[in-house]
């Protein structure tokens, strides 16, 4: 389902993928993956997970970015870096990889957050966040120049936050892709539901019009409808 690492709740991840929340002193968290063997990962040892949502880019989402009392509050407790967030998902992703399982990452809007940030932001306007906001940008702009059409900024930022995820089996799936279990007639599980069929809005019931099984996320509560699985 929908993780949002940044917001995760420290019982689901250990329970759920293994992964250790902690907090420092000041109320800085960090991941790690977890010395325990009893979550519901390691126990049943999918040959596949994945992840939607993975990010919640709560520091510059498009939802608050231009709310001065929520920037403000980041700003005084000292966490409006981007890069600091970022670098925290990058770091959960890595605890929740094993060597059992493929990771594969449904491209969800948090995750595009990113990619609107750069596109629709200016960076003067935010000195806590230019060195990042510059260096991502030029990172795109590169992938444009060479014309590099398989580029993934959200991919590429894992990547470099953390650079063990490079050497985990992880995959990241890029819009409108097909990722299906059991064959052409199987369950579609590249779909994270947030745009819908012909780009209108998505949901469970709209999903079950596609005529195949899926298995999508985005809503805040799950349902079941006909062959189409939605997690909360």
């Amino acid at each position: 389902g929908d993780i949002h690492f940044e917001k995760i709740d420290p019982l689901v991840a250990k329970k759920s993928f293994g992964v250790e929340v902690k907090y420092d002193t000041e109320g800085r968290v960090s991941f790690s993956k977890s010395n325990d063997s009893d979550s519901i990962l390691d126990i049943l040892k999918p040959k596949f997970q994945f992840c939607h949502d993975t990010a919640d880019f709560t520091t510059r989402n498009h939802h608050n970015v231009k709310d001065p009392h929520f920037r403000f509050k980041t700003f005084s407790q000292r966490q409006d870096s981007v890069e600091e967030t970022m670098t925290l998902c990058a770091d959960g992703l890595n605890a929740m990889c094993r060597d059992f399982t493929m990771t594969v990452i449904v491209e969800s809007n948090h995750d595009l957050a990113l990619d609107k940030w750069l596109k629709t932001c200016d960076y003067r306007d935010d000195p806590a966040n230019a060195l990042f906001f510059l260096d991502r940008q030029y990172a795109y702009y590169s992938a444009i120049h060479a014309r590099n059409h398989n580029f993934n900024i959200f991919e590429d930022t894992m990547l470099k936050l953390n650079d063990e995820l490079s050497a985990k089996k992880v995959r990241f799936l890029r819009s409108d892709e097909s990722f299906r279990l059991f064959g052409d007639d199987g369950i579609e599980c590249a779909w994270h539901s947030h745009v819908g069929i012909n780009g209108s809005r998505g949901s469970a019931r709209a999903f079950t019009k596609v005529g195949i099984s899926a298995n999508i996320g985005h809503s805040n509560s799950a349902n079941i409808i006909d062959g189409v699985y939605q997690a909360g």
